[in-house]
């Protein structure tokens, strides 16, 4: 049992890995220079699914028969603290280089910034990223009430009809304060609530059907990106949606069924470690972006305003690797750190 819970989590963590990575090069977007087609494609590609695969992931972990103080504690802990405290600190930093520029702007604004970020209603550039935090945050009190209440009258299988609702609604509701995402995503919160189950036992898809869901997923999710496929349907909202929710769930089979046929030990360590790390690489990696931003600025000599370049400054041709090294790699780093500081902590304690 302990081996097969262990082999189960592994495989979480490994897609997961995949799935940061996704976030870390959808936001490799530069200000000067101009974009490889290779990299666009490939921005476009991972675009289509990165924010869904997350939501999915994190309705796996849902626990419905978790008791509301101890669910309510756990998400405030982590998921609107940590955005919270990133972003206040970020908002420190963007004073800073404001400063610098003389692109400054009232402290007052400063302050009223603050507000906002507690509120959860705004976060910074550098925190950027943190918008799926807070977004997550709301989706789980969402849906842990629409949950306790269809399991008092037994109806569990509203559930899924009622996400599509949801989801539906976000095309009516403002897109002010993330309220549109938040509704748009709650569909795949839930699928991966509903699918639960069956993912943790094996996979999504089992046996040599996982090539075909492959392939199918690959040439879904090319065509979309090479025919502008929801861009062309932009003027007929609900088709949009639609096609939109079938694209994203496309993606989602692609992630996961690579991840399983991933065998190099070596290979699956990395993305385990990185997949156990996806909170700091989230936080973390628009400010790894920001010390790029500023050496490609004071090597070229260009001007000193070009370090509020957001996220990237130039990624064309190889400067988007660095970009992308040092997002995965500094907030790794940093984990690192914390993990052997919280250890050595622990044998002092004992």
């Amino acid at each position: 049992m302990n081996s097969s819970a262990t082999q189960r989590n592994i495989s979480i963590d490994i897609v997961k890995g995949l799935g940061i990575l996704c976030i870390v090069l959808w936001h490799l977007q530069g200000t000067a220079g101009g974009d490889s087609r290779f990299l666009v494609f490939c921005r476009n590609y991972v675009n289509q699914f990165h924010l869904a695969f997350f939501f999915f992931m994190s309705g796996l972990f849902f626990k419905r028969d978790e008791p509301w103080k101890s669910f309510l504690i756990k998400k405030i802990k982590r998921l609107y603290v940590p955005f919270v405290l990133a972003n206040l600190l970020f908002l420190v930093f963007e004073f800073i280089l404001h400063r610098i520029t003389g692109d400054g702007q009232q402290i007052s604004s400063y302050f009223k910034w603050a507000v906002k970020i507690c509120l959860g209603i705004s976060w910074t550039n550098m925190g950027g990223a943190t918008w799926f935090l807070i977004a997550l945050f709301r989706i789980v009190i969402m849906y842990k009430i629409i949950y306790d209440i269809f399991h008092k009258f037994n109806i569990h299988g509203l559930l899924l009809p009622t996400s599509i609702v949801i989801c539906f609604c976000s095309l009516v509701v403002p897109h002010e304060f993330c309220i549109s995402s938040t509704l748009y995503y709650f569909i795949f919160y839930a699928l991966g609530d509903l699918l639960s189950s069956r993912i943790r036992q094996n996979s999504l898809i089992v046996g040599g059907y996982k090539y075909v869901a492959i392939l199918v997923s690959t040439l879904v999710l090319v065509l979309s990106v090479t025919t502008d496929l929801t861009g062309s349907i932009a003027g007929i909202g609900v088709l949009k949606l639609m096609v939109s929710i079938l694209v994203a769930c496309a993606g989602i089979v692609f992630l996961i069924q690579c991840a399983s046929l991933i065998k190099t030990k070596v290979v699956q360590n990395v993305l385990a470690y990185i997949g156990r790390n996806t909170m700091s690489i989230l936080i973390w990696h628009f400010a790894a972006f920001k010390l790029i931003v500023i050496a490609q600025v004071l090597l070229r000599n260009a001007g000193i305003e070009n370090i509020l370049a957001h996220p990237c400054y130039d990624v064309s041709s190889w400067h988007c690797l660095p970009y992308f090294v040092i997002g995965v790699g500094l907030p790794l780093f940093l984990s690192l750190i914390k993990d052997r500081c919280s250890r050595k902590h622990l044998k002092l304690v004992r």
